[in-house]
């Protein structure tokens, strides 16, 4: 693993190296998370908040790499978007199933 973050209270990498600076944590608030064993969870507001990570760059060290996440939406809604630059491409836009 080369970074993890719990968002329990705050958007710190839990290996230490990349944490969000306060200025790169935007429209972001913490709730619970899906179970009480899980602990809390980033609730982005829909439109404006961002957790931007320093050097993210350097987490991508190949051209193949895995992202994993929870999501809950709230409402529903018939699409996402995640989207980060790469030096591999750019993915702007997921669809999800409503």
């Amino acid at each position: 693993m080369v970074a993890y973050w719990s968002f329990d209270g705050n958007a710190n990498d839990q290996t230490g190296n990349y944490n969000a600076p306060t200025a790169g944590i935007i429209g972001i608030t913490y709730v619970t998370g899906r179970n009480a064993a899980s602990g809390q969870a980033a609730s982005f507001n829909g439109t404006t908040s961002l957790i931007e990570i320093p050097n993210g760059d350097v987490l991508e060290n190949s051209a193949d790499f895995s992202l994993s996440f929870w999501m809950k939406m709230t409402p529903l809604r018939s699409e996402i978007n995640l989207s980060w630059d790469c030096p591999h491409g750019l993915v702007s836009s997921l669809s999800t199933i409503a």
